[in-house]
């Protein structure tokens, strides 16, 4: 009897050292976060979080500098697994993106689940027109952030027993579609600047934005830093279908993609862009008041930056007859008043007075006057009290007029 009731005490020890070891099992989950791009780049100080199969929040690590993270004290089963990251975005949303996107969205590509997470930008339904759309206007000309945050990460499915659990997560900046970590990358403008134009008070102009590169274009990003004070109005058109653009304080932003896919070639256009200037003084446009910022880029058809693009403006296209800053002072004239004027171009200049009958009362004869701005005194005038109409002649033609009264 005594056997028998230590052979129980026996298997009741035995019993309970099983259970106590069963329930204090120890498993872990280990992994690595990485970029999605062909060097798979790890992504440290991201947060990992551990999640039941119903989405409820179990644990939470970092990855840590080589991107790896781990999870211990884990039950035997079947975990999700996800990451997120309030660090800034980093800045490789470019015009390869656009390319990538307008390619799949005509069926040339093909996306992994995780490239279609980062180019629904918008985060409504699945990877469409409205992406594009948004990615071009609201982010490019915008700067509007994306509805889905910054970063996406996938989420796995990990069974966790027997052995360590291990996964791999991946994720990227929204948008960056293409893939291109580069930490240290730099905006570099391969884009030769404007040449240089001149604008006459008083009038308005068509100034068209033209280039030689006789190579397919797919998609573009124009960005121009101008003075507005050298400006009365400032409008721009183009001949290109779907450009968009935006002109606030300083800047002008211009962006055109083929939604196609297809591109062209801008040389076989008469222009890229024509703005329409008018100025109240006489105006210099340069680079220095009207270029391109180091944003610029050009997308050519094999889906590359094109770096050998030069854009330069055309001879400027008078629309609006100006005065040529035609002036005289004082008013009322005095007998030895002084003349001001701009000119296009060399010549020989003279101003005739037009009394109220239509007829001549006198000339002035400044002869031969510069291109651009010119200033001279007469100390002949000889005109009775009344009005009159002043008009500047260059080589005979009328260029500018001005009333004006004698007392």
């Amino acid at each position: 009897m005594k056997n028998l009731r230590n052979l129980w005490q026996l298997i009741l020890s035995a019993t309970l050292v099983f259970t106590f070891n069963s329930s204090f099992a120890q498993n872990s989950m280990n992994g690595i976060v990485i970029y999605l791009n062909a060097e798979q780049t790890p992504l440290a100080n991201v947060d990992v979080l551990l999640l039941d199969m119903e989405g409820e929040l179990l644990q939470t690590t970092s990855s840590n500098e080589t991107g790896n993270f781990s999870f211990t004290g884990l039950e035997a089963g079947t975990y999700k697994v996800t990451a997120q990251s309030d660090q800034e975005p980093l800045p490789f949303i470019d015009l390869l993106d656009v390319s990538l996107l307008i390619d799949y969205l005509n069926n040339q590509v093909n996306f992994t689940s995780v490239q279609e997470m980062l180019a629904n930008v918008n985060g409504i339904s699945e990877v469409d027109e409205a992406d594009l759309n948004f990615l071009l206007e609201n982010w490019y000309l915008n700067g509007e952030n994306f509805p889905v945050g910054n970063w996406i990460f996938e989420e796995k499915t990990v069974f966790v027993g027997g052995k360590d659990g291990q996964t791999t997560i991946t994720g990227g900046c929204v948008g960056d579609v293409s893939s291109d970590y580069e930490p240290d990358k730099s905006s570099s403008n391969p884009i030769a600047d404007f040449n240089v134009v001149d604008i006459y008070p008083n009038s308005t102009i068509e100034l068209a934005v033209i280039t030689d590169y006789a190579q397919i274009v797919k998609n573009f990003f124009i960005e121009i830093d101008f003075d507005p004070f050298l400006l009365n109005e400032l409008i721009l058109e183009s001949p290109l279908p779907g450009l968009k653009y935006t002109i606030e304080n300083n800047l002008i932003r211009i962006i055109w993609a083929d939604i196609n896919g297809k591109g062209l070639a801008l040389c076989d256009l008469d222009n890229l862009i024509t703005f329409k200037l008018s100025s109240g003084n006489i105006t210099n446009i340069n680079p220095d008041n009207f270029g391109l910022t180091e944003n610029c880029s050009f997308v050519n058809g094999e889906n590359q930056f094109a770096n050998d693009i030069a854009l330069k403006f055309a001879e400027p296209v008078v629309t609006s007859k100006p005065n040529h800053g035609f002036d005289i002072y004082p008013i009322p004239l005095s007998a030895n008043p002084t003349f001001q004027y701009e000119l296009p171009y060399e010549g020989n200049v003279n101003i005739e007075f037009i009394n109220t009958y239509g007829q001549t009362a006198n000339r002035i004869f400044p002869g031969q006057s510069i291109k651009g701005y010119n200033q001279f005194s007469s100390h002949d005038l000889d005109l009775a009290s009344g009005y009159y109409i002043a008009m500047l002649r260059l080589n005979g033609q009328l260029i500018g007029s001005k009333k004006v009264i004698v007392r």
